[in-house]
């Protein structure tokens, strides 16, 4: 007669958010002790560069990580999927065989989709609430927080670098 044996393994997952800016004060040691070997500045600062660097914005709502000098980002699946819809067909089925491109020749264009690069952190709290006390209604911090930018031409937004995409 056989015995079948069921092994039950414990396993943790030390996950959350971590703030990367504030790495320092949160778990740098423990990321550390398991064998992280960069410097909290490596991974987060504010105007040096760093790995915030590679995190990209992806079509406009996703994330993705640069990691090639070419420019070859990673994303989540659903971020890329109506893209690699549009470059499938009955001949060329995409979503169930796959694509890889071997040369830059034969990767496939993504007309309107681009990606976003942080440029500059800055700290304006002190310009923003310039004027703003206990007694300023919301609708007037409201339009007192949006003026700083105006002279910008950006309408509040900020300033971005738009890189094009195509699909490997």
């Amino acid at each position: 007669m056989a015995a079948l044996v069921l092994t039950m393994t414990v396993a943790r997952a030390d996950e959350g958010m971590w703030l990367p800016y504030s790495l320092n004060g949160q778990n740098l040691a423990e990321m550390q002790a398991m064998g992280c070997k960069l410097t909290a500045e490596q991974i987060f600062s504010f105007n040096q560069p760093s790995i915030k660097d590679a995190i990209v914005q992806f079509g406009g709502g996703c994330t993705g990580e640069i990691i090639s000098p070419e420019g070859l980002l990673l994303t989540n699946h659903h971020c890329g999927l109506s893209y690699v819809q549009k470059h499938s067909s009955i001949e060329h089925d995409y979503l169930t065989d796959g694509f890889w491109a071997m040369s830059k020749g034969e990767e496939l264009p993504n007309a309107g989709l681009s990606v976003l690069f942080l440029n500059k952190v800055e700290d304006v709290t002190e310009e923003v609430l310039k004027g703003v006390t206990a007694q300023t209604t919301e609708a007037e911090r409201d339009e007192s927080q949006e003026q700083p930018f105006h002279h910008q031409g950006t309408q509040g937004r900020p300033q971005r670098a738009r890189r094009d995409c195509a699909f490997l």
